[in-house]
């Protein structure tokens, strides 16, 4: 189980920076959907850890795709600002 509460992932595939709740069954707590990918003896395939929603948002705004224009999404499967807002 994971200390942190969110983790931020540049999704290359669709071109934008994904925030996601650690429990997020695409996040996984920074281990990420496809396991295959961890045999390779990475132990982090670009997923950066954050304890709260806002902390996300600045590591995600300031990663270098979204300099680049990458776009700054929530993860549509777990929605972390939904629990951003629940807890507020």
């Amino acid at each position: 189980m994971s200390d942190h509460a969110f983790y931020v992932h540049w999704n290359k595939i669709h071109h934008c920076v994904r925030i996601h709740r650690a429990a997020c069954g695409c996040c996984k707590n920074g281990a990420g959907m496809h396991p295959w990918k961890m045999a390779t003896g990475r132990t982090s395939y670009g997923w950066i850890a954050a304890d709260t929603y806002p902390e996300a948002r600045a590591i995600a705004a300031a990663s270098p795709a979204a300099r680049a224009g990458a776009a700054v999404k929530d993860c549509l499967t777990c929605r972390p600002s939904a629990l951003k807002a629940a807890a507020a």
